[in-house]
């Protein structure tokens, strides 16, 4: 595994302290911005979470903590944790090659790495979630083989294009080794340790999307959070090894090129000196010196989640409307609740 004592380092870390929020200034922000975040489902919901309490909660209209939303690419983080679990098992390894589990792949594609796969830097096209979309019906096994006939954008390695389809080949390789479809193994391994019981990828018997088809809720998708900030931990069992959860949220693509990242549009969002790299399924928030300060997996519906690692806390913005519109909003709010936390 790559070096991953750094997020160790901050897990560990973790403090508890009592903190004492001024919520009106949240709500009025959160009032302000309504017309922006409430989309088809009428409501959105925000709640965050501290020492297992909940620190913040802000809900309006008809979303609220259990309503099961479409989270699209905050399925990546939970399709990581499927993959990292794997890796515990030792079923794969994050550098084991494609030519392990496809042995009549072309030879330009038999190096690529799972790990590549899950950090978008395989060279496989990036996007391609409507390509996924159109091939909800048929196996993952059939995706696969489509997806690598496919001509490389990059050679493996070198660049970061963000996309659905290399994950999606990962997909299938756990199928491959748990000799499981991938619900049964998500469910098996991560949804029903942690009672994320509104939680799946198999809504209406689709295929399952692995970077982005997944069905929650706020309350579910934060029992995944507090097992990733307690280390793997959750509610005194075990889910994933500390070692799996730093790998996870370590930067797994140096200072590639990048042919495509959907944050490149929101930069000027962020204050400070904020570098935006990618751990496996999930984005990264660095310092200027690389330091891990967020960890989030927003969805292109507006569902957000994330683990504050400079301020000890985590939380969902729980909204259904366009990223485009939400994603401001969540970085203002973040920015004013971190602003009562230094």
């Amino acid at each position: 595994m790559k070096v991953f004592f750094t997020v160790i380092g901050i897990l560990i870390s973790w403090q508890t302290f009592s903190q004492t929020l001024k919520s009106p200034i949240l709500d009025d922000y959160l009032k302000s911005n309504q017309s922006e975040i409430m989309g088809l489902k009428r409501g959105f919901d925000v709640k965050i979470m501290k020492d297992n309490q909940v620190l913040y909660r802000y809900q309006k209209g008809n979303i609220n903590d259990d309503t099961p939303i479409l989270i699209a690419s905050a399925s990546k983080w939970l399709s990581a944790a499927v993959i990292m679990k794997l890796v515990d098992e030792r079923k794969i390894s994050l550098d084991d090659p494609l030519k392990k589990f496809f042995p009549n792949v072309d030879q330009a594609k038999a190096e690529i790495t799972i790990r590549q796969l899950f950090s978008h830097t395989s060279g496989l096209p990036g996007k391609g979630t409507f390509e996924l979309v159109r091939m909800n019906r048929k196996s993952m096994a059939k995706q696969a083989d489509e997806i690598l006939g496919k001509d490389l954008d990059a050679s493996p390695g070198t660049a970061f294009s963000y996309g659905g389809e290399s994950m999606q080949i990962a997909g299938r390789i756990a199928e491959i080794v748990s000799k499981k479809d991938f619900e049964t193994l998500f469910q098996e391994e991560i949804a029903k340790p942690l009672g994320m019981s509104k939680t799946t990828f198999s809504k209406n018997g689709k295929t399952p999307q692995v970077a982005g088809g997944a069905t929650s809720t706020v309350n579910d998708y934060l029992k995944f959070l507090e097992m990733l900030a307690n280390k793997g931990v959750y509610q005194q069992q075990r889910i994933l090894t500390e070692q799996a959860v730093a790998e996870m949220l370590a930067n797994q693509i140096g200072n590639h090129t990048i042919i495509y990242s959907p944050f490149t549009q929101y930069a000027d969002l962020f204050s400070g000196e904020i570098k935006i790299k990618y751990g496996i399924g999930n984005w990264r928030e660095e310092n200027a010196n690389g330091d891990l300060l967020d960890s989030s997996s927003p969805g292109a519906f507006g569902f957000s989640p994330w683990i504050d690692f400079q301020h000890h806390y985590y939380g969902v913005f729980g909204a259904f409307k366009s990223m485009k519109s939400v994603f401001p909003v969540y970085v203002g709010f973040r920015d004013r609740l971190n602003a009562q936390l230094k």
